[in-house]
């Protein structure tokens, strides 16, 4: 009779280097959602990996950079925002704001973002983070097709919107129902998105 073999046991901090990596990256997007970038600390988030906070420095070099990480990592943001630019002008408005609440509700990303805001208002590396979704992404993902002064007025407003929904969770905004409120929202960026007649 053979018995099967127990898996070798790895001791804090001895996982392997890229499940070590994803756990510090997983934590610390936890973390930063929970108590913004100010009051997370290394020792919470190597303690959410189950590995020394050594590991963290060891990995990242700072907290700065492990937070720039976790947006990075949560990927696919500067992507789908561009495909929501796609296709007939008239559906982009409706295209957008889609994408904008998928990426709000989406557990890969939702938690990233909502680390960002809460961090944005009293951290400079969180600030530039939202800067750059406003100003390059947006902007970016709208090409030339629009003038960038409405693209960022657009962003603006589903900005506000995140905040009131996802963050403080306002009433009625929060509880209102996804289809009602893409209704509302495609029809307020469809005359800031609108493209502006030739002169």
């Amino acid at each position: 009779m053979t018995t099967k073999e127990s898996p070798t046991r790895r001791g804090r901090g001895s996982a392997a280097p890229g499940v070590t990596r994803d756990a510090l990256l997983t934590s610390a997007r936890d973390e930063f959602a929970r108590v913004g970038y100010g009051a997370a600390t290394v020792r919470a988030i190597a303690a959410g990996a189950g590995v020394d906070p050594a590991l963290v420095m060891h990995y990242f070099g700072t907290k700065e950079a492990l937070f720039v990480a976790t947006l990075q990592k949560a990927g696919g943001v500067r992507e789908r925002i561009a495909a929501a630019f796609e296709g007939p002008p008239d559906m982009v408005p409706r295209q957008l704001v889609t994408a904008y609440l998928d990426l709000w509700e989406d557990p890969e990303t939702a938690p990233t973002l909502v680390s960002v805001v809460r961090s944005a208002l009293t951290n400079p590396v969180a600030a530039d983070a939202v800067r750059h979704i406003l100003e390059v992404d947006l902007i970016a993902g709208a090409g030339r097709r629009l003038p960038p002064e409405r693209v960022n007025l657009a962003g603006a407003q589903l900005f506000g919107v995140a905040i009131a929904r996802y963050v403080l969770r306002t009433d009625p905004l929060a509880t209102l129902d996804r289809a009602t409120l893409t209704e509302l929202l495609a029809d307020q960026l469809g005359g800031l998105l609108a493209a502006p007649a030739a002169r």
